[in-house]
């Protein structure tokens, strides 16, 4: 979803590239109209809560440390590198979207999960990623897309409150993630948000089978 609200967020007439031989015109069209629904969910919310000030608010940061790692990091203004997305030189990437716990799940005095996605661009692989995300005594849960660049490899993690992690590798069967937990057994929260990605979940269900 922080793909997804980059793009709206800067471009609000998004539209699909086309000609890519890998991709039918019938999925083409499907997933075009997923986008178009979002992108109006979106221009609602910018309309109703004020998410405008987002609005050239985001940058990209490069950055090479003092050991000679270097990171690329999606970041919002006054925000650490990345609570979106980043990669890293040791060629390990990652995506997140934030999941909806019910307030039970939530650990008051726990890290915070913006500290573990920031710590994740010292990571030297996968691993090492899952050891610091699984190490970590969060007060809220987060799902995390892991890459290996080198061996084309995407693990998602689920991770809650108490040390609770759950690890899914994809492969080729289509695996979309957002705002809600998939694998991991946590109570969840019910609204607005957790409704529309049971939705677009189903659409994007029906249109990849």
């Amino acid at each position: 979803m922080a793909l997804f609200g980059m793009l709206f967020l800067t471009d609000t007439s998004a539209q699909l590239p086309e000609g890519n031989p890998a991709i039918s015109p019938r999925f083409y069209r499907h997933l075009q109209s997923v986008i178009n629904l979002t992108t109006h969910i979106f221009k609602q919310i910018k309309t109703s809560t004020g998410a405008n000030l987002l609005l050239n608010c985001s940058y990209l940061i490069r950055a090479t440390l003092s050991n000679g790692l270097s990171f690329t990091a999606y970041t919002y203004a006054g925000e650490l590198p990345s609570c979106a997305f980043g990669f890293n030189s040791n060629g390990l990437a990652f995506t997140l979207d934030s999941v909806s716990p019910s307030m039970e799940e939530i650990i008051p005095g726990g890290i915070d999960r913006n500290l573990i996605s920031h710590d994740l661009l010292n990571a030297t692989g996968l691993d090492d990623a899952i050891s610091r995300i699984h190490s970590s005594n969060v007060s809220v849960g987060h799902s995390y897309n892991l890459i290996d660049v080198h061996k084309c490899k995407i693990i998602n993690v689920e991770t809650a409150s108490g040390k609770r992690v759950s690890i899914v590798e994809v492969g080729s069967k289509p695996f979309f993630h957002a705002n809600m937990y998939l694998h991991l057994k946590v109570k969840q929260s019910k609204g607005l948000l957790v409704s529309l990605v049971m939705f677009v979940l189903e659409f994007a269900t029906i249109v990849m089978h």
